[in-house]
């Protein structure tokens, strides 16, 4: 009877994450606002900011500089920290492709940087990075760097119940990101 029942719920949740990952189709964007069109006071919607306080840090929804639309997001960062520390937009995505890849694009501008990242986290319900992805992997974004496409990709792991998307400045300089995209493939 246990092995019947065990077999029975295995089979439950096999077919449960094949319907959850059906519920995304592949090719879908499921970041919301990527292009950084929409907002309010000074505040794209979707996105917020997670950072570590300064004079010297600017948080950036730009009309002036941009990729393409008429917005983007940037950093400007001239404070220097004691410790590491990276100051990044962020979106958090509950629509979560469970045991797919997934890719992030982005379109970024760079003006004297010591550290820019996009990066992708998969996170579970004991608040625990099980799955990342960030441009680093294939080089490094600093310096000052007209607009350049980047991208990353993940497989998004089984337990996953949450993705949260970093765009991503360590250190100082200036950075703006712009048409970033989270694909599913």
């Amino acid at each position: 009877m246990k092995k019947v029942l065990l077999c029975f719920l295995v089979c439950m949740l096999i077919i449960s994450i094949g319907l959850l990952s059906g519920c995304v189709k592949k090719g879908e964007n499921i970041l919301l606002n990527s292009g950084f069109e929409l907002g309010i006071n000074n505040k794209p919607f979707f996105w917020y900011q997670a950072v570590v306080p300064n004079d010297n840090l600017t948080m950036l929804w730009d009309t002036t500089i941009f990729y393409n639309g008429s917005y983007s997001v940037g950093i400007n960062n001239t404070h220097i920290y004691e410790n590491d520390t990276c100051n990044n937009w962020a979106q958090r995505i509950y629509k979560v492709p469970i045991g797919r890849n997934i890719e992030l694009i982005g379109w970024v501008k760079t003006i004297e940087s010591e550290d820019v990242a996009m990066v992708i986290q998969c996170w579970d319900n004991k608040n625990t990075i099980i799955g990342f992805g960030t441009t680093e992997t294939s080089g490094s974004i600093n310096g000052t760097n007209d607009w350049k496409e980047y991208n990353a990709s993940v497989f998004v792991p089984y337990n996953t119940t949450r993705i949260i998307v970093r765009l991503v400045l360590c250190g100082t300089g200036q950075v703006w990101f712009d048409d970033v995209k989270l694909i599913i493939k």
